[in-house]
């Protein structure tokens, strides 16, 4: 997503900085940087969740149940004969708390 965004950065916007001064690196971190804090918000919410929801790799490296995730932790709700689905629910409500709170907070961002 970050290399599509640079990619289509208007070339006209780079030889202008040229123009005034600014060397690569004072064009990247006083006009590209700037202009790319949506996308860069965007790519932090979906690593952020990437990252959140991440069942398989937590399940085959932590096997004491003090180091599971949220994603095993809920899982450890759903038994084999019996599922305590009102615990799951309200596990699953608190386990969207933060997503729901980083969108809230970067949705500014977005265009």
């Amino acid at each position: 997503m970050m290399r599509q965004f640079f990619i289509n950065f208007p070339k006209e916007l780079e030889e202008a900085s040229q123009l005034d001064g600014l060397s690569r690196f004072g064009i990247f971190f006083r006009i590209a940087l700037p202009l790319a804090v949506p996308a860069l918000a965007a790519q932090m919410i979906f690593v952020f969740m990437g990252a959140w929801n991440e069942f398989l790799k937590p399940l085959m490296f932590v096997s004491d149940k003090s180091m599971f995730t949220l994603t095993l932790g809920l899982n450890t709700f759903k038994g084999q004969y019996i599922s305590y689905w009102n615990n799951i629910m309200a596990a699953s409500m608190v386990f969207t708390l933060p997503a729901l709170l980083i969108y809230a907070f970067f949705k500014r961002f977005f265009i």
